[in-house]
């Protein structure tokens, strides 16, 4: 079911886009209120069942899997991605917004490594007990 959900975000997004197509500072802030959205839904329903619960053949799980740090580490990414482009857009100080985008660059970039680390040693745990 979570599939539905994905494809409603990404038609929201569109619909967003298609109706501004004149302003992009709007289109920008709507995009961003629909990944908060999403966001706030992902985090509450942890869709993706993680392994353990997998084997037990559990339809619901409480826990964070791989696939639910992963998806929430990509929307709050393009959240992020979206905000730095609002503040760049809008113009200011050249040399602020310099530092600013190398610092949501950096702190973007250690997120991103940070799920993607910790997707990598759940994988490897899950493949660990799959051997068992």
């Amino acid at each position: 079911f979570w599939e539905i959900i994905i494809m409603t975000r990404k038609l929201c997004i569109v619909l967003v886009k298609a109706f501004n197509s004149s302003e992009p500072k709007s289109q920008a802030d709507w995009t961003i209120a629909v990944l908060v959205i999403a966001a706030v839904v992902h985090a509450k329903t942890k869709p993706f069942v993680c392994y353990d619960c997998l084997k037990q053949r559990k339809k619901r799980c409480k826990h964070w899997s791989a696939n639910d740090k992963l998806e929430l580490g990509v929307l709050v990414g393009s959240i992020l991605v979206l905000a730095f482009g609002i503040e760049n857009f809008e113009g200011g100080d050249s040399t602020i917004l310099g530092a600013l985008m190398l610092v949501v660059i950096s702190i973007t970039t250690c997120l991103l490594l940070f799920v993607l680390w910790g997707a990598y040693k759940d994988q490897k745990k899950e493949r660990k007990k799959l051997m068992q």
